[in-house]
């Protein structure tokens, strides 16, 4: 119907219409739309290869975000999922929550479940926290809970539940 509209306005005032697209105001006018619509396209197509294709780049000098080449190898030896419920007060802690996730980034294998062991005694019970700031790692069967919430902490504690030998004395 709008087309049609457009059509019959073409065909009776067409001069005008002609006239008014030759004035330069409205070559601008018209550059200026075409620009914003090239633009929100190119913002679309960027949003899009974000999603399908995400990176992360740390750029503080010291490397602060990102994990250890340890770490790292100890991640690519996974075989099965590594779950990990930390207990924190109101299931909040940040900087641990940071850390974890940058595990989850790195592998695919980890699993991260913040938990708040006050609306959830069951599972502190289950997992045999006492306090705060606890993680309490899984692999398979086996599982353990650390209460510093380091990097070497956690991949320490990975490592020795992966572990395939088991010492003996």
């Amino acid at each position: 119907l709008g087309l049609f509209g457009f059509l019959i306005y073409l065909a009776t005032q067409g001069r005008s219409f002609l006239r008014t697209l030759s004035r330069r105001s409205t070559r601008y006018g018209l550059h200026a739309a075409l620009y914003s619509l090239l633009f929100l396209a190119s913002l679309i197509m960027v949003n899009f290869l974000n999603l399908r294709h995400h990176a992360r780049w740390d750029l503080t000098a010291a490397k602060v975000f990102t994990l250890s080449p340890q770490s790292a190898k100890v991640l690519e030896r996974l075989q099965r999922d590594v779950e990990i419920y930390g207990f924190f007060e109101r299931g909040e802690n940040p900087a641990a929550s940071r850390l974890i996730k940058s595990y989850t980034h790195r592998s695919p294998r980890i699993k991260f479940y913040p938990i708040d062991p006050d609306r959830h005694p069951e599972l502190a019970r289950q997992f045999q926290v006492r306090q705060f700031n606890t993680l309490h790692i899984r692999y398979g069967q086996e599982a353990t809970n650390i209460t510093e919430t380091t990097e070497e902490a956690v991949t320490n504690a990975i490592a020795k539940l992966t572990k395939t030998k088991k010492k003996t004395i």
